[in-house]
């Protein structure tokens, strides 16, 4: 027998759902941020992979560059909890490392053994970029690449499914 005890409301249609006991290990996206898509919650797994991101995004005080890397982060988050949902095992995937450069750029990178993956949000938007750097184990590949607003919804598709299939 399935035990619900808890309840959850769907803000667009008011409908009332029972929670499986077993589902409370999903959290609520930050209500600030706003959802992206269907998801409007995150696994526990997936939600931790993204703390020091998300603390450094507070602390950004520049609005266009704010935006734009609230937006490449919630795409990414939303690409791994769709992926989640197919391979529920997501303790491949490291937590995204965050700090704000001398220059004001903000800086994000999952650190592997044998590559490491970034993203830098420039105050200029349009100068944002992305790379890929890995060791002799992987064959020694470099990509790199801008990460313009228009650019960024066809690259992190293909990054996060290089994760998967290089760890």
């Amino acid at each position: 027998m399935i035990e619900f005890r808890e309840f959850i409301q769907d803000t667009d249609s008011n409908i009332i759902v029972p929670v499986e006991e077993s589902l409370k290990h999903f959290l609520p996206i930050d209500s600030t941020i706003g959802s992206y898509g269907e998801i409007d919650y995150l696994s526990q797994p997936v939600h931790e992979i993204f703390n020091d991101a998300w603390s450094v995004i507070k602390s950004i005080a520049d609005n266009s560059q704010k935006q734009f890397t609230t937006v490449v982060i919630k795409r990414i988050q939303t690409q791994l909890e769709l992926l989640n949902r197919f391979y529920p095992d997501v303790s491949n995937i490291s937590k995204l490392y965050a700090s704000v450069v001398d220059d004001g750029s903000i800086l994000f990178e999952w650190i592997y053994e044998n590559f490491r993956i970034g993203f830098s949000i420039e105050k200029e938007v349009q100068t944002s970029s992305w790379y890929i750097v890995g060791n002799k184990e992987i064959g020694s590949i470099g990509a790199s690449g801008y990460l313009k607003p228009d650019q960024y919804e066809k690259i992190i598709p293909w990054i996060i499914s290089f994760i998967f299939s290089a760890t």
